[in-house]
């Protein structure tokens, strides 16, 4: 193990830390309940204030480059970090892209409450008579055919007590 010690101490760096979590605060408040608001200007002005933030808080970094910054700009200059970097968002965006329309469209379109609209997609039963190593036909039928049914499942009609 390496000796990584510099022999000085370390500073927080509190205002980007306050930046970073105010931007992120206002930007993911407004995203998630823009809906419940109708997208009233508040909304819209809640989420341009996190936006401006997010650009204070990188021009408050790029300042800060030369003492002990949140994000060293540095490592951007190494083109393996950048683009894995780039790729683990592009992979987190893309888990989101595919797995949101599911759970709208299971609550929205089917009735599914908020607690069990991933019901349908949990593992299948084992069945007794079937090895540990293969699962029930009938059971990864009716997992299958539970994207179709709200009533598939008796915790669909309503969060599990």
């Amino acid at each position: 193990m390496p000796d990584l010690r510099t022999g000085r101490t370390h500073r927080l760096d509190l205002p980007g830390a306050l930046l970073s979590t105010a931007a992120l605060t206002c930007v993911t408040f407004a995203l998630m309940e823009g809906d419940r608001y109708s997208w009233n200007a508040g909304i819209l002005a809640l989420g341009a204030a996190g936006l401006a933030l997010a650009a204070l808080f990188l021009r408050q970094q790029a300042r800060r480059q030369g003492a002990e910054p949140l994000v060293p700009f540095r490592l951007f200059a190494d083109r393996g970090f950048t683009v894995m970097t780039a790729l683990v968002g592009a992979i987190g965006a893309a888990l989101i892209a595919a797995v949101l329309p599911f759970g709208l469209h299971f609550q929205q379109q089917l009735g599914f409450s908020a607690c069990t609209p991933g019901s349908p997609w949990r593992p299948p039963r084992w069945s007794p008579s079937s090895s540990p190593r293969s699962p029930d036909a009938s059971a990864t039928g009716s997992a299958a055919a539970g994207c179709c049914s709200p009533d598939w499942c008796p915790s669909a009609r309503g969060c599990p007590r």
